[in-house]
């Protein structure tokens, strides 16, 4: 009898940073040959944040949405591995899960099966934002504005 696969994801590399290359590989235990029509991969992400405290009105930006397509045919029993490279944004922030605004990123893999029910899966995506360069310059740090032996007030 057909059964649905069983999905799993694995991410090269496993902390994938905005403005690199992450390879999303989708994994299928099919348990019984199976036909597929199709089985998508969708990379997406989305900052959040609540227009108004104490109402369930939240505003949504998406900030990147990717997908990789595979062909259809016919799944052997056993595990079946499709990798699918995503190029992430170079400006987008790291994934934050805050309470008023929060950013995520998820994969979701749909696996449409004939005449059967499709199998649907959601994994989060553990994004960190891109390193930013620093430059090194000077500095002064001083208990006046005017500096030191000024004649102005002084600041604890």
């Amino acid at each position: 009898m057909r059964r649905r696969p069983e999905v799993s994801m694995r991410l090269r590399p496993g902390a994938p940073v905005a403005g690199s290359e992450v390879v999303v590989e989708t994994v299928l235990a099919v348990p019984s040959r199976t036909p597929v029509d199709s089985v998508e991969v969708r990379l997406s992400g989305h900052e959040s944040f609540a227009l108004q405290t104490g109402h369930a009105r939240v505003a949504r930006v998406p900030l990147v949405h990717l997908v990789a397509r595979f062909a259809p045919g016919l799944l052997d029993p056993g595990e079946h591995r499709l990798p699918a490279r995503f190029a992430l944004p170079g400006g987008a922030p790291g994934a934050y899960p805050g309470r008023f605004v929060a950013v995520a990123y998820e994969v979701s893999v749909a696996v449409a099966i004939p005449w059967w029910p499709d199998r649907h899966a959601r994994f989060l995506l553990p994004v960190r934002s891109a390193p930013r360069p620093v430059t090194p310059r000077a500095v002064m740090f001083a208990s006046r504005v005017e500096g030191p032996g000024g004649g102005g007030e002084t600041y604890a």
